[in-house]
């Protein structure tokens, strides 16, 4: 595991802390007044500045981290990639075996009673088949599941419990910063923020 040292730049931390750190008291203790207003606005651009200057190193530091953590992904869906197709084929292989081995008995129990049916109707006797040799069953580690699904073949005659409807906020966001002023059943307004 890394130390902190590793990871972050402790002198030029430390050397922007010392501003950060009295920023609260001093927030606290300014009362705005007509005397003081232009004295509150440069305290407020000073801070904007340190917040700035934080967020330079901390994406700086993470630059790193993020590199290395990209290069350890990269790494790891390559090896699963081939692992993921290595399974997949073998998994299509033994299900298209046991596909295989369950027809196989279908026709052989089909053909068994065709016989059957064939020498009653001539009058014969029923030919007994010796009893199969019966081989070992092929253990696999895929397992089959039956499982429910569903499609869509008409929208307009599902029930309404079932449809979940909700704004694509980002769609209405893009047209409203396009200049788009009116949207049937949204109220469009300008909201004053102060930052």
């Amino acid at each position: 595991m890394l130390e902190n040292k590793e990871l972050v730049n402790i002198n030029e931390i430390h050397k922007i802390s010392i501003d950060a750190k009295p920023a609260v008291d001093l927030a606290n203790s300014i009362q705005i007044t007509q005397d003081n207003f232009e004295k509150a606005d440069l305290t407020i651009q000073r801070l904007k500045t340190v917040e700035k200057e934080f967020e330079r190193i901390r994406k700086e530091e993470l630059k790193s981290i993020l590199e290395k953590q990209k290069t350890i992904n990269n790494f790891f869906k390559n090896i699963s990639s081939d692992i993921i197709q290595a399974k997949k084929i073998l998994i299509e292989k033994v299900f298209n075996y046991q596909k295989l081995q369950e027809k196989k008995k279908q026709e052989s129990e089909t053909q068994e009673a065709e016989n059957l049916a064939d020498s009653i109707l001539q009058g014969k006797e029923p030919v007994k088949q010796p009893p199969a040799v019966k081989k070992p069953a092929v253990v696999s580690s895929l397992r089959k599941r039956k499982t429910w699904q569903f499609e869509i073949i008409n929208l307009d005659k599902i029930p309404m419990k079932y449809i979940k409807r909700e704004i694509n906020r980002q769609a209405v966001m893009r047209d409203i910063q396009a200049g788009r002023r009116e949207i049937p059943g949204l109220k469009i307004y300008q909201k004053e923020m102060v930052y």
